[in-house]
């Protein structure tokens, strides 16, 4: 299997739409965030009207990844990274950069209406946000101590198809952002969830803390766990080597 990794563009949110919910529809965790959980199809379809708006509309700061099958074209992994002020205003990482085409103001509103048919006030339709509210609170609160200690490279997202999952993928794409954390010379963050330690930890992350919840006034059945890591950049690699020829990354 030949994977290649690419810069996302809108044209991509079928297609991302799928390797998303596909990868979320397994985690018990979330899926009780649903008040009445739907079908996967539907998700998915909710999910592909809603990316476009939030594409066009993301923090300029953003880079998206996806991971691709060259035999079949399937987006079998993504990633979504967030630059440092420092790095954002000079464009940087730019074969992470959105591809977009002009798009018209007809267009734009057509995306716009797309996006506020699946959702309410902004949120999304269906889900429990009382219990997204009280099960983020720790986390927010866990970030924000977390944050102070940066200037961080930050993985924001991070999913694989099901069926692609245990191949490198997801590795393969956590890489690519760090060689622009270490030709940067500086730290990467994520919060992991207990299936993905393993990985983050090969990769050189170290846990800096832990929040476990008890949501079973939700229905949770067991404790929500999430770590929050943080790796420092490598030296003495190809990327960190003058000689290289990488020394800018972008």
């Amino acid at each position: 299997m030949a994977i290649s990794i690419q810069a996302v563009s809108v044209a991509d949110t079928p297609r991302l739409a799928r390797t998303m919910m596909g990868a979320w529809y397994g985690d018990p965790h979330w899926l009780t965030l649903w008040v009445r959980l739907p079908a996967l199809g539907d998700l998915i379809y909710a999910s592909e009207e809603r990316l476009p708006w939030n594409l066009i509309n993301g923090d300029k700061s953003k880079r998206y990844q996806k991971a691709i099958d060259t035999a079949t074209g399937e987006v079998v992994g993504y990633a979504r990274w967030v630059l440092p002020p420092i790095l954002a205003e000079k464009g940087s990482w730019e074969e992470a950069h959105l591809l977009v085409d002009e798009i018209s103001s007809g267009e734009r509103l057509d995306i716009e209406n797309r996006f506020k048919a699946v959702t309410e006030n902004g949120k999304i339709k269906g889900l429990d946000h009382a219990q997204l509210d009280f099960r983020n609170r720790p986390l927010e609160e866990a970030d924000a101590r977390i944050i102070q200690n940066g200037p961080f490279l930050v993985l924001d997202y991070l999913a694989v198809l099901p069926a692609f999952q245990r191949r490198g993928i997801a590795t393969m794409l956590v890489r690519s952002g760090l060689r622009i954390a270490d030709i940067n010379n500086l730290k990467s963050y994520v919060m992991a969830s207990p299936a993905g330690l393993k990985m983050y930890l090969d990769q050189g992350f170290e846990i800096v803390e832990t929040v476990s919840q008890d949501y079973s006034e939700y229905g949770g059945t067991s404790l929500d766990i999430h770590h929050f890591m943080v790796r420092l950049p490598v030296f003495g690699t190809e990327a960190n080597n003058p000689k290289s020829g990488h020394q800018d990354g972008f």
